[in-house]
């Protein structure tokens, strides 16, 4: 989240939190109304005050909203530098690549890539289904190798770690 962001998330987090605690000092008698009363009549005899504090209020709203409904198109990528200049590889190039070495074995089902950066290290995480009969542990360890030396073979970066895991047991259909 950006600076901006988490300012606008502040400011509105303490207006509604000022909000609660002078509703609730109302409520209960510590407060007089009479405040409250003399504040609206202040905002009526100078409506500047009140359209300025109207305004920041829906900025700020339309701020937060924006923020919520707004996909993070920031394209995560990995880099590193060659003989030539940076190298860029964006994460959904080597989810393909993952999914184009897993894709080459029956036994695999339903299979989701995430790629990570950990300190410094490309991470993969792979979950997948396999169907029944399938030896785990070997299938597990064959697709890390494979799937460590294709994406070094092709990308040039070197892979951290694969971690897979085998979420359940699918039926084969056919």
């Amino acid at each position: 989240m950006k600076t901006r962001e988490k300012l606008v998330l502040t400011l509105i987090a303490i207006i509604i939190i000022a909000s609660g605690i002078i509703l609730a000092l109302v409520s209960v008698p510590l407060l007089p109304f009479r405040y409250i009363i003399d504040y609206v009549e202040l905002m009526v005899r100078n409506p500047f005050l009140g359209i300025l504090l109207s305004a920041f209020l829906v900025v700020l709203a339309l701020l937060l909203l924006i923020k919520g409904f707004k996909r993070d198109k920031e394209s995560k990528y990995f880099s590193q530098e060659g003989s030539g200049g940076e190298v860029r590889v964006s994460f959904s190039t080597l989810e393909s690549l993952v999914h184009r070495v897993c894709s080459s074995r029956r036994e695999i089902k339903n299979l989701k890539t995430k790629i990570a950066l950990r300190e410094g290290n490309l991470e993969i995480l792979i979950r997948m289904s396999v169907l029944p009969d399938t030896n785990i542990p070997d299938l597990i360890e064959e697709l890390q190798d494979s799937v460590k030396n294709y994406l070094e073979e092709m990308t040039g970066f070197t892979i951290g770690e694969v971690k897979i895991m085998v979420d359940t047991v699918s039926e084969e259909k056919g």
